[in-house]
Order: structure tokens, then sequence, then C-alpha cells
């Protein structure tokens, strides 16, 4: 067993509450002495500790993550939801993720130190399970910091101290600065590593953390405390300049220290790629690449299927969360497909996430210079016949169609895959095209299931407004975790969902080597095994005038993990720390024309167009209007309740709110 799954089981002894988390809980229950005198009240103590790992798996979710769905990679199809007031900048300090983002990371964190102050008390283990088991929830409460603070930034911190013993006058509580929190919470990491065994027994330990994880989660705290929000609060821009923003400038401590870096430090990068590379450097994990195909296409589209959908216990993902298949397979599921099924078609890929995948050969169609800026529009403004905006070597075309069968069914449902007329603009793309992105007209297929229709995204179509509310806004719909094996009225199967993969790593770590060290060869290295795994050609074969060049690299990096990483819920993180996302995120959303009423190839249904011009159907059409993004939404709001009981935050709270 090389990686963990996490457990989701929560005992009879779970606490939850609603209450500030620096108020006192009732211990009497969880502390008494009868829960460590036996050995399976004090593994269900520490399951407790395991349970308050948000859910990133259901993105969908008003009281969980949703990082997947306010990014410019998606939209949505639920208008009013948090999420949706996210996507317009809407939202109040009392109308966030608190509880899942804040509140519940100090219950984890006030339970883990609890079980630690105490699991030494069972005489029923011996001192090795003891110290493993320590560490399992030094582990966790590190994590939970790691949490709060890329959502929050600097926040409040007790050491080794549980919440019981907090002093409850918050009279005396203050937010701790950014890279003393840094540089103690990867003290903790690298403590829970050091006793946390390499790998796992799938047959008896599932749930269990392991050294993998522990230094994985450092890794990214760096990677993050490099980039720009925390690195100075600076702007690089497309010439590599650094431009001071300030914008936290002002917000100090009780002694007026600042809690932010205030100095942009390369340095930080080299000590991020150090951590990435310790990870891989592991014998532990390798990406799954076992495709025995020899096209590229077919090899890519195995290995992707392997990992994502039919390989649930693989050498990749070093933190997984085990979940049912509905948390994404039902929210990405068409509504009206099949009788029975009540699809949300929730998760649907932006114009800007479709033309961010290559050609099969490698070759951008949208040229990586012109991708990503704002004359670009986030996908409105493509001129087919203007070689700075398209590359002619892309052989990429939006007229037309071509008569062919689905890769990705041709491979999973073969004897069921037939010729569809495909949009020409859909033909010949890598396999991490087929893997991730439907497209109206798409040959849907669910195991034995009887399929109504291909799928139909036009008003008036069978899965689109006004037959469907549940409708993808873009005319896109998001793949990843697709089984065309399963028939979801018979379930829907179970997902790993990697909140680290190895592949995650090797992003990391060609990110950060970039920065400070650009002509290292592991770059290309790297860099080319992720893309020799999707059966994409090397990078540098394919654009050999980037190499060693810190400033293309980067933008082609940053383009590789949209592409890599895409819904796993890391996009809304990269470009808050790339401090990207006021240029990023506001604007109009490009999709497909959805109000046109046929979907056929000469259709002006396929022109680009702006989401939300006008109110129509559901989703973010609805609502209507540019998405929005100003500096206050880098970071997430103390709530208002929060902000007033604790009199340090009120100088001290987020930027803008």
């Amino acid at each position: 067993m090389k990686r963990i799954f996490i457990l989701l089981s929560i005992s009879s002894l779970f606490l939850a509450g609603c209450d500030s988390y620096l108020d006192r809980q009732p211990d009497d229950a969880l502390t008494s002495d009868t829960i460590w005198e036996k050995r399976n009240t004090t593994m269900q103590y520490l399951w407790n500790v395991y349970s308050w790992i948000p859910n990133d798996a259901d993105p969908c979710n008003n009281n969980d993550a949703f990082d997947a769905c306010v990014s410019d990679e998606t939209s949505g199809s639920f208008p009013n939801s948090r999420f949706g007031r996210y996507l317009f900048e809407t939202q109040t300090p009392d109308d966030t993720f608190t509880s899942t983002k804040y509140r519940n990371m100090y219950y984890g964190i006030r339970e883990a130190g609890i079980f630690m102050e105490n699991v030494d008390r069972c005489p029923e283990l011996t001192d090795g399970q003891k110290s493993e088991y320590k560490a399992e929830a030094r582990f966790l409460r590190a994590y939970y910091y790691f949490y709060i603070m890329k959502n929050y930034g600097p926040t409040f911190f007790n050491g080794e101290t549980s919440y019981e013993k907090l002093d409850e006058d918050v009279n005396k509580v203050d937010r701790t600065a950014w890279q003393p929190l840094v540089d103690w919470v990867c003290e903790q990491l690298d403590m829970a590593a050091a006793d946390l065994p390499d790998t796992r027994d799938a047959s008896s330990e599932l749930g269990r953390a392991t050294k993998g994880a522990a230094l994985a989660i450092k890794a990214r705290l760096l990677l993050y405390s490099a980039r720009p929000l925390f690195n100075g609060q600076v702007y690089i821009g497309e010439d590599g300049s650094i431009t001071p923003s300030h914008m936290y400038d002002g917000i100090k401590d009780r002694d007026g220290k600042p809690l932010f870096n205030t100095t942009y430090d390369q340095k930080r990068w080299e000590v991020a790629a150090k951590a990435a590379k310790a990870v891989i450097d592991l014998p532990v994990y390798s990406l799954v690449n076992n495709s025995t195909k020899t096209n590229n296409l077919e090899r890519g589209l195995e290995n992707l299927t392997n990992l994502f959908v039919d390989d649930l216990d693989n050498t990749e993902i070093i933190f997984p969360f085990m979940r049912g298949g509905a948390t994404w397979r039902n929210r990405a599921f068409p509504q009206w497909m099949i009788d029975g099924v009540d699809g949300w078609a929730s998760i649907c890929p932006t114009q800007k996430l479709v033309d961010a995948f290559a050609m099969a050969d490698g070759v951008y169609p949208v040229k990586t210079e012109y991708w990503d800026t704002p004359a670009y529009a986030h996908g409105k403004n493509v001129d087919l016949d203007n070689p700075a905006q398209v590359d002619p070597n892309a052989g990429y075309s939006e007229s037309g169609s071509v008569n062919m069968k689905n890769p990705l069914l041709t491979l999973v449902v073969p004897d069921k895959a037939a010729n569809r007329a495909t949009p020409t603009q859909f033909v010949n793309r890598e396999a991490r095209f087929y893997r991730n992105v439907g497209w109206s007209g798409m040959q849907w297929v669910a195991g034995n299931a009887n399929v109504k229709t291909d799928l139909e995204y036009y008003t008036n179509g069978q899965n689109a407004w006004p037959s469907a509310n549940n409708v993808p806004p873009t005319g896109y719909l998001a793949l990843k975790w697709y089984a065309p094996t399963i028939n979801p009225l018979q379930g829907w199967g179970t997902i790993t969902w990697p909140i680290v993969r190895l592949g995650n790593v090797y992003l990391d770590y060609i990110e950060a080597l970039n920065e400070y060290d650009p002509t290292n060869p592991d770059i290309e290295t790297y860099w080319n095994m992720i893309r020799y795994r999707a059966g994409v050609p090397d990078i540098f074969t394919v654009y050999p005038e980037i190499k060693g060049d810190k400033n293309l690299q980067r933008k082609y990096i940053r383009r590789e993990r949209m592409v890599e990483l895409c819904y796993e819920c890391m996009r809304y993180a990269d470009i808050r720390t790339w401090m990207t996302a006021e240029k990023s995120r506001a604007g109009y959303t490009i999709g497909c024309n959805v109000k046109k009423n046929n979907d056929n190839i000469d259709s002006d249904f396929w022109q680009r167009s702006e989401i939300g011009l006008e109110q129509y159907g559901y989703g973010e059409t609805y609502r209507h209007g540019p998405r929005k993004f100003t500096k206050k939404s880098y970071l997430e709001p103390f709530e208002t309740a929060e902000v007033n009981r604790v009199p340090a935050l009120r100088s001290s709270q987020n930027l803008g709110w």
C-alpha cells in the first residue's frame, strides 16, 4: 500500500459546535479516564481528529470546500449558492465558508492537541504505537493550520497547548505573523514525518497518515509561502519585474509588527524546491504510467483513466480522500439524461480551460503568449487568422466537423462508442482534453442504462434550459471522474480524491526551481514525465525557444498546471497566491452561445460568447454580469462575530473587509 486513504467514519465521540473556537468546549465526556484506558476508545478519539478534514471532493457543497467552482477554470449551475456570490464578489464576512475553512479547523486542532496530551495514558498501547499515533495527530494539527493559513493568512496560534487550556480572556489573543507560523508548521510536519511509516496496509490501516503525506503538505505550504501573495505581496510582471503592492503592510499585531512578509525574498523559492524534491526522492511514489498502448493518445487516456477512475489504490496519490462517487459524478452528470437520475451538471469548464489544452502533437492552438492576457478576454477574442494569437502549426480550426468516435469512449466502452459529427476544434486534441472536457453533441454512455440522447446544451435541448435547470452555462461539462461503465441507477462507484498527488509535487518542484535556477535540467526532466504520461510530446521539443527563459517557462508551467490539475481544487489557490486573480478571475466568462436553438455544426451555438450578458436560463447566465475580483478577495474575511469577540481583529481584519 503506497498511499493513504482518509477515513471518513466519525465516532460517537465526535464533537461539533457552532460557537467560537475561542470558547472552551465541554471536555468531560471526551477526556474522561475511561477513554484513555482502552485502545478501542483511544483510537476512536484519533478517528475523530481525522474527521475534520474538509471534503474537497464535493466542490458544489455549500458547507464544504468549493475552490473548483470559483476559479477561472469553471462556471456553475447554481447562481445563488455561496460560491456563486464569490464569483461576483457579493459575499460578506458572514456569508463565507467560515465553518469549513476556519472554525472546523480549530476544532480539529483542539482535538489533536487533546489526543497528543492523553494518548500516553493508554496502557493497552506499546510505546511505538503511542509515538506513531501521536505523530498522526501532530500531522493533522499541522494540516489544519495549513488549511487556515492558505485562506486567511496569519492566524491565531496556540502552539503545543490544546484549546482546553487557552486563556479565556480573548483580550490577550492575537494573530501570529506569517513567517513564524510557517516555520512552526513545517517543524511539526518534520516531527510527524519522523515517526510516521512510509506505507500503510490497505487491508487494516485505511485512513492513516504517512511520512509522504507530511512532507508533501510541508512542500505545498512552502510553495505558497514563496509565491507573491505571501512573499512580500508583490506582482511579478511578464518581464519578471517585481512590483510591491503593500496591500497588507498596514496589518500588524498588537506590538505594531507586520503580520505579513513585506519584502520579496527569492530564497524562499529554493526552500520550496528542496521540500518538493524531498517528497519526489521518497522510494514510495511513482506516476501512474502503466498503459500498454503504443499510440500516444490511447496511452495517455488509459494512464489518466487508471489514475482517476479505475485504479483506486495507485502509486501516485500521496494524500487522498476516499469518497463515494456521487460526490463528483452526480455533480457532473447531465440532467434528464436517464430516467430516475437527476444529474446536477454543475461543474462546467470555461472556454479558457478548453483553450488551455494542447493538440495531440503538443502545440497549443491559442498561443501561450496570448492566452491569459487582457486582450484574450478569457477566450472571447481569438482571431484564427492572426498568427500572434493562434499558432498556424497547430492545425486548429473552428469550422466544419469530422465524423469520429470519442477517444475516451473508444478506450473504455469500445462496443458502445459510435461515430458522431464532431466540431473540428475538438478533433486531434491531447488525451487530457478528452479525459476532462465534454461538449454539446458528444455521445454519452452510462453503463447499461438507457441513455435518452447525446449531450444537448442548446436552448430546448434535452439537458438544457428550459427542459432542465441544472444547465452548464458554458455548454461544456467536466469529465475528470466520469466513468462510462457506470450505470448510476446501480450506484455511483467510488473515487479517490487527490489532496496531494505526485504529479502535483512535480509541478510544484519545477515552478519553484524555475524562479531561482531556470536552467536546471530537473525542470525538463520532471515536466516531461508529466507530459509523457499523458501522451504529450516533450515541452522543449515542441517549444525549444522557451528553454532556460525564466519568464517564458513561468507562463508555460502555469498553463501546464491548469491543464494537469484542473478541477482538483488547486486553481483558485494558484491564482490567489500568484496574485493574478485580479485579471484571471475578473470579467465575463466565455463559453458557447447556449441561447441558440441547436448545436448544428454551422450553428452560432459554437460562437465564443460572454456568459451572462443578459439574464437567461440558470447558472451564471441567470445571475448575469461580469465576474469581479479585487484585492480584498485574495484572503477570506474573519466573520463579524469573531471580530466583535476578539479585539485584535478590529485592527487586523484582512484587507477590504
